[in-house]
Order: structure tokens, then sequence, then C-alpha cells
């Protein structure tokens, strides 16, 4: 039989692992969402906190960017564990991607804290990282799951900076191509399924990436720049965004969709994360509208019963129905 749940942990468990999973149902054809939002762990530690995956109509969109084999000694190798921050579905902020900061945990002591709330037609997760000492700019992404249709995705830069260069980054499975049409992204699956990324506000644009091998500096794992971002079996590993490797001997060019600008701070950077069916056009794109008042937006967002509000501020965020 199949699970009588589509969210995990379930709202009576406390929540120890650190992996929060939403999802529309049990199909193949399922909206499904996996979000990292625990500690870094005692082994396989990846720059990844608030990274997620996401798969929709039987294709595999967004993924964790995955490792090659450790060492191979065929000519054409191009070896990467791929550990490093800016690889995954995270931001940058002044081009320093995320790191173990000193003093935090390898493995959760008590219930993470992460918000993890349900109601009628939504399921919401909030979780943090601060780039503190490094940058003094903390990071708080909000991901909400409106009537298991489509995402709307909030990352929030609070801190003492008066502004930063900022790099919100989609890596895509290698099969997917990738369109712009303004500052909104249009993933398309080779069974014709497709993820919107409709940017509703900020002032970032996109650019699309596929197998950068010029070196690019990470911050990870110490918190200290670094060109080679990992080395393994006598060789150095430098290459930039763009990859997956699937467990072969080399990696594997992949689409990756950075949206990059200059943004004052505090600010909020809103997506909605949308799929749609093969049969579906982009005249089915939901119609989300925003009212600024009072330091808050009130995001509205079209269900099939109804409408939900998401009211936001850089300090906060509630999920009303409408």
């Amino acid at each position: 039989p199949l699970p009588p749940f589509t969210v995990w942990p379930q709202p009576s468990q406390e929540p120890w692992c650190g992996y929060y999973t939403m999802r529309s149902d049990w199909t193949p054809q399922a909206k499904f969402m996996a979000i990292d939002g625990g500690p870094w762990g005692t082994t396989h530690q990846h720059g990844d906190k608030l990274s997620f995956v996401l798969t929709a109509h039987g294709a595999k969109f967004i993924i964790d960017p995955s490792s090659t084999r450790y060492a191979s000694n065929e000519p054409d190798s191009l070896i990467s564990v791929q550990k490093s921050g800016f690889l995954h579905n995270t931001l940058t902020v002044d081009g320093v991607d995320e790191f173990r900061s000193p003093g935090t945990s390898d493995e959760a002591k008590e219930p993470l804290q992460n918000r993890w709330e349900h109601g009628e037609g939504y399921t919401l997760f909030v979780g943090d990282y601060s780039f503190a000492p490094v940058k003094p700019v903390r990071w708080e992404r909000r991901v909400l799951f409106a009537d298991k249709s489509y995402w709307l995705l909030q990352d929030v830069l609070t801190g003492e900076q008066k502004s930063a260069e900022i790099e919100q980054n989609f890596q895509f499975e290698a099969d997917i191509a990738i369109e712009f049409q303004g500052s909104m992204t249009i993933a398309k699956a080779p069974n014709g399924a497709k993820l919107v990324l409709m940017p509703l506000d900020g002032s970032l644009k996109p650019q699309i990436t596929v197998g950068d091998k010029t070196p690019h500096t990470s911050y990870w794992p110490d918190g200290k720049p670094k060109q080679v971002l990992y080395r393994e079996d006598g060789r150095d590993q430098m290459h930039g965004r763009g990859w997956t490797g699937r467990s072969t001997h080399k990696l594997m060019p992949a689409p990756a969709v950075t949206y990059t600008g200059h943004v004052k701070l505090p600010a909020m950077l809103t997506v909605a994360l949308i799929p749609l069916a093969p049969e579906q056009p982009l005249s089915d794109l939901p119609k989300i509208a925003s009212h600024i008042a009072d330091g808050q937006t009130t995001w509205t967002l079209p269900i099939r019963r109804g409408r939900l509000r998401l009211v936001t501020s850089t300090a906060s965020c509630s999920v009303l129905r409408q």
C-alpha cells in the first residue's frame, strides 16, 4: 500500500534527520520537492544547506549536482566530488558560498528548529543559514507548496551590510533544455513537461552555465577562499558550475541557471516554481498577485478552491486562507 502521507517529517513527528519532503501524490507524475535543512552530517558533507531537488510530471528538473567516481585511470576522466556550495541550489553573497562556520554541529543534538507548517492547501518550510564570520549576512529560505500544485520560493537576506552581489543558483538535470523569456526561465524535459521559474520581485537577471571548466572560487568547507575545490587521488578538482556526475568517470555537462545582480539589504527575492504537464501551455501559469503596505508584501496565490495569502516581510511570514 502507498504511504498515507505526502509530507515528511509527518506533523506528529519530531524533525531530527534534516530532510524535508513534500509531494502531490505517490504516482510517477507527482510534483515532489526535498529540502536539506539539517546539520552538515558526520560523513559525505557538502555545502548544501537549504538546497533542494524538484521533480514533476515524470521528469527530474532541479537536481543535487552528483559526484563522479572518486578516482579513474581513463584518459578522458574528469573527476569531481562536487561538494562546494556554489554548485548547489543555494545562494552566494559577494562570491562567498556556504561553509562550515566555527562552532556549528555536524549532527543534531535535539529536534531541528526549522519551521515546518501544514494547513489546508499548503505546506511551508522556513530555514536559515548565516554567512558570518566571513560576511555579516543572514539568509532565510522560505518555501510554500501551494495546493500541491506549485511552489513559491522566497530568499530573505538581512544583516549589517548595506548591499551585496547575489547569485541564486538552480542546477538542472543534463537532459533539460533551457529558454529565457525576459527574467523567466522555461525548463523543458524530453517528455515535454516544463518547469517555469518566474521571478516575482527583485532585479536579478538569469544566465546559463553548461560545463564550465574555468576555476571558480569556493569557501567550502573552512570559510577560506580557494580554487582547488577538492583534491583526490593526487588530482586537483578545479571547475565552475554546470555539471553532474552520476558516479561515472567524468563530469557530464548539465545546465545551471544562476540569477545574479546587486541588491540593497535587507532584501526579499521571490520566485514561483511552476510545473506544467506536457500538454499545458504557458497561459496556464497561475496569476500570482502582490500588494505592498506597512512594510509587508501580501502574495495572493490562486488554488483550486479559493486563494492563499502569504504575508511576508524581512522579519516574518504567515499564511492565510481566503
